[in-house]
């Protein structure tokens, strides 16, 4: 996610064999090995397949153990069964680019604002709020690989659009207006934002009633104080700040622009 925009998205598999009904598992490990993409940790697109004692762990139940004296567990999986080499798809793990940017969990994605979000799912090609999933991380600074050169899919130069947003557009400063005073600071914070958004900038504001982003409620409660002022002044996506200032965090903390 670049600036609250899905400008790329992976599917990542876990490290796995697809049997051939002749070849072990060892064996065709040495085989998926044998991929000049395949190197170790990320000097390459793909990582070499290790078989540790995770590996073993995770084959375990996907190897038949025939009885009888000096018998050996048979280590040839099936055609077309994939035994699996890890179980989530970090590290060791194959990426597969997806060319359908239309993703139904965009706009739980674009919730995080900026940064590499990892979903998980069940399957990404449906809404999470039918069939359940979640974001369990969010990469301040994720890695590019898998997007420039995907092992699967079309390349996407999420590096450009990363550093244009980081450091060609966003100056650090946007203009404030804080509002005080005994009545009416609500009301006139709310005109003032909602004046600035129509004229087509991205207003940040502060009120009795919760902190606004774009017209969007993200934090609720009375949120007129200096550290409520700190949120919204460090928020990405504002253009500018409207922070509405009580009386009584300004006796005690001052200014929060100031800070």
């Amino acid at each position: 996610m670049v600036n609250g925009e899905l400008v790329a998205a992976t599917r990542r598999t876990p490290g796995h064999v697809v049997g051939d009904g002749r070849h072990t598992i060892e064996e065709l490990i040495e085989i998926v090995n044998q991929d000049p993409r395949r190197g170790v940790g990320h000097e390459k697109v793909l990582t070499r397949l290790e078989l540790d004692a995770q590996a073993q762990k995770m084959l375990a139940p996907r190897i038949s153990r025939p009885t009888g004296p000096g018998a050996r567990p048979h280590r040839v999986p099936a055609i077309d069964r994939e035994s699996l080499h890890r179980r989530h798809g970090h590290g060791r793990d194959g990426h597969h680019s997806s060319d359908n940017r239309r993703w139904p969990n965009a706009p739980c994605a674009r919730s995080t604002g900026r940064g590499g979000v990892d979903f998980l799912s069940k399957n990404i090609t449906e809404s999470y709020r039918a069939i359940g999933g979640g974001i369990c991380e969010v990469n301040a600074a994720p890695g590019f690989r898998m997007h420039v050169a995907p092992s699967e899919g079309t390349p996407r130069d999420v590096a450009r659009r990363w550093s244009t947003c980081c450091f060609l557009r966003r100056l650090g400063r946007v203009p404030i207006a804080a509002v005080t005073g005994t009545n009416g600071k609500t009301t006139t914070a709310r005109m003032l934002a909602h004046l600035t958004k129509m004229a087509g900038f991205t207003p940040g504001l502060t009120t009795t009633d919760g902190v606004y982003i774009d017209g969007q409620r993200t934090v609720q409660g009375d949120m007129t104080g200096p550290v409520s002022a700190r949120m919204v002044l460090a928020d990405p996506q504002i253009d500018i700040a409207v922070l509405e200032t009580a009386r009584g965090g300004l006796l005690r903390a001052g200014w929060a622009s100031t800070r």
